[in-house]
């Protein structure tokens, strides 16, 4: 658990980085990140897969966003 939590506040200093998230299931962290082409995305995967502890990504791209408000109610 430890080095997960090193791990998440290491992506959360990096500037595309809206969100990181522990959760539940398969996966142990989930991000949210926005990116201004591919290029730029798959720049951020590969930084992803070459820190430590990181076996694997999962990545969607979103097609269309219907609404989009972080705000705490």
């Amino acid at each position: 658990k430890g080095k997960l939590l090193e791990l998440e506040q290491q992506v959360a200093k990096m500037p595309q980085v809206m969100a990181v998230y522990d959760v539940t299931g398969l996966t142990d962290a989930m991000v949210i990140a926005k990116f201004k082409n591919r290029d730029e995305l798959s720049k951020f995967t590969k930084s992803l897969l070459a820190m430590p502890f990181v076996e694997r990504t999962n990545t969607h791209m979103v097609l269309t966003t219907v609404k989009e408000d972080f705000r705490l109610l």
